[in-house]
């Protein structure tokens, strides 16, 4: 139980650098305990999978106290939309810009064992915003290496191969996913992005545990709330807002919408399969 009181205090912070926070650290000193015991995660069908749901909906929309009523206007208006954005695959490459070209190439590179850190260096240097990302990283309060863009090689040999794959995608997606303006980006747009960085250092602490691939892990764990950026863009798109989404049929809608979403869009980048299911 320890293990999973962990993972529920590494939610609870409001700490967005989720690497630096005690959480973490609690997580992974409870691997060896939780190894020994058996971890049983809700089936889809228990109760404890529909309270899990209903909280992820709730924490993204703001709305509480949900109602077996049918759906409003409001409603109507955001399913159909999802709807037509589902179908046309090119509505959808409208939505979310695709990473930039360099992040496939330097996470495959970063993944083999015949890589140069030179190599790599000059990869990330053809982005500016990568680059001004990485560097960013490096120079916060986590690492404290207070390093210029003329250090970047030296920077990625201390930080190692496996942390640089993860601050890359994390700053790859970041402005994908981090917005904010409108009534629902309000409350749910920094929320997302928080959000999505603990999903991936738990999604990554738990690969670990049970040997599996940490960063696929971590991407999986990223990736997962993309669809929701769209659901709530959506939302904020509707002009006619006279009725606040309060259903439970529209909550277990959006739900699914929002998976469905998250999987185009990583089949639109191109993420390997293990990653998208």
């Amino acid at each position: 139980m320890g293990f999973i009181k962990n993972l529920k205090s590494l939610f609870s912070t409001n700490s967005d650098l989720v690497e630096a926070s005690s959480s973490v650290a609690s997580i992974s000193a409870s691997r060896n305990g939780a190894e020994q015991a058996n971890l049983v995660w809700p089936d889809k069908n228990s109760k404890l999978y529909d309270q899990l749901e209903d909280t992820y909906y709730q924490y993204f929309i703001g709305v509480n106290s949900l109602l077996d009523l049918e759906l409003n206007s409001f409603e109507i208006d955001v399913i159909r939309s999802l709807n037509n954005t589902i179908k046309k695959t090119q509505s959808l490459a409208d939505e979310i810009p695709r990473l930039p070209d360099v992040v496939p190439k330097l996470i495959h590179l970063l993944k083999t064992n015949s890589f140069s850190w030179k190599e790599v260096a000059d990869l990330i240097a053809t982005d500016p915003v990568i680059l001004v990302g990485v560097i960013k990283v490096a120079n916060s309060s986590f690492y404290n290496l207070n390093v210029n863009n003329e250090q970047l090689e030296s920077v990625l040999v201390k930080i190692g191969a496996s942390e640089v794959r993860e601050i890359i995608i994390k700053v790859a997606l970041k402005p994908i996913m981090l917005f904010e303006g409108g009534h629902f980006l309000k409350h749910s747009g920094t929320k997302i992005w928080i959000h999505a960085v603990k999903s991936a250092v738990a999604s990554r602490t738990l690969a670990k545990l049970y040997h599996q691939d940490p960063f696929d892990a971590y991407l999986s764990g990223l990736l997962n709330n993309l669809g929701m950026t769209i659901v709530v863009q959506k939302m904020n798109e509707i002009k006619e807002f006279k009725n606040a989404p309060r259903s439970c049929q529209f909550r277990d809608k959006l739900l699914k919408i929002s998976k469905q979403l998250s999987v185009q869009i990583a089949e639109n980048w191109e993420v390997n399969a293990s990653v998208r299911h």
